[in-house]
Order: C-alpha cells, then sequence, then structure tokens
C-alpha cells in the first residue's frame, strides 16, 4: 500500500501482520471499514493520499464485472476521485526473487464517462480498474493472493470439480 492512510483489514492473521508492518514503515495507518468514510474525505481535502485494495468483497458494493461474474465492489474510489478532482493511480507489486519486489505504477485510470448520471460513471470507472485487475492476475496468477473470499459461496459449488 502506497499513500498515508488505508482502509480495510485483511481476514487472515498473518496478511494483516504483514501489511500492518509495511504499513508502518511508510508512515501509513490503518482504520477500520465502519470509521473510514470521514477520514477518507479529511485526508483528500487536506492534498494526502490514499491507498485502496480494489479486489476486497463487500456487501455493500455494487455488481461490476470480475472475471465474468458480477462481483460486489467499492464504488468508494472512483467516486471520491470525480467528486474531489483525484487521479485514481492503479498500483501493483510485482516478485521479482527471493524478498525482491518492484512496485509498479500505472497511468492514472481516465474517469472520462461523459454524459452518464453519477452512479453510471462510478460504475464505468471501476469496470476498468476490475479490467485492469483482471489482467494482471492473468498475466501472473501465481502472484495474486486473496485476502477474503470475493466470489459468493453458491458461485464456488457450481464450478466444475
Amino acid at each position: 500500500m502506497i499513500g498515508n492512510l488505508g482502509v480495510h483489514r485483511a481476514n487472515h492473521r498473518n496478511v494483516v501482520d504483514v501489511l500492518r508492518r509495511a504499513r508502518e514503515q511508510l508512515g501509513c495507518r490503518m482504520l477500520a471499514r465502519g470509521e473510514s468514510m470521514r477520514a477518507l474525505i479529511t485526508q483528500v481535502r487536506e492534498g494526502g493520499s490514499l491507498g485502496l485494495l480494489l479486489d476486497l468483497s463487500t456487501k455493500e458494493g455494487e455488481p461490476v464485472p470480475f472475471f465474468g461474474h458480477p462481483m460486489r465492489t467499492s464504488l468508494t474510489p472512483a467516486r471520491m476521485a470525480e467528486r474531489y478532482g483525484c487521479d485514481i493511480i492503479p498500483m501493483r507489486t510485482e516478485r521479482l526473487g527471493e524478498a525482491r519486489f518492484r512496485v509498479i505504477a500505472y497511468p492514472p485510470v481516465p474517469l472520462d464517462a461523459t454524459g452518464e448520471d453519477e452512479q453510471a460513471k462510478a460504475i464505468a470507472v471501476t469496470a476498468r480498474l476490475n479490467a485492469l485487475m483482471e489482467k494482471w492476475i492473468r498475466e501472473q496468477p501465481d502472484e495474486w493472493m486473496c485476502a477474503n473470499r470475493r466470489w459468493e459461496k453458491s458461485l464456488h459449488r457450481s464450478l466444475p470439480k
């Protein structure tokens, strides 16, 4: 995570510990999911940056395609970027070898969904982000780790064994 402020806690204890240590070294702080929106807005208004994980499941999100299935996805990054005139800079970490990594920052995701209502714009931008993440995962599936269940249990049961 790059930035001063992060939201959400991973569900796996080892992941939580690794992320906590990494964020502390970068001067980042975490927010619990329920206390986050006001702090996010304050952070952006004060010129700070945010680090948000997109591949998390959320019951409050909107269905946005992810690997051909509608996944409940947060529209918060897209909505905040539009409202506060921020760029969404996609980033990923690539493994280079044992204990060696590269963090890659990509060009900002266009927020150019014109003529649509606010909800449709946010879904369009989020769909672009999901498509980008799908591309990265397809390129290097062994480097993606989903820290919590992304798909509904019913979808898992419907897949061929």
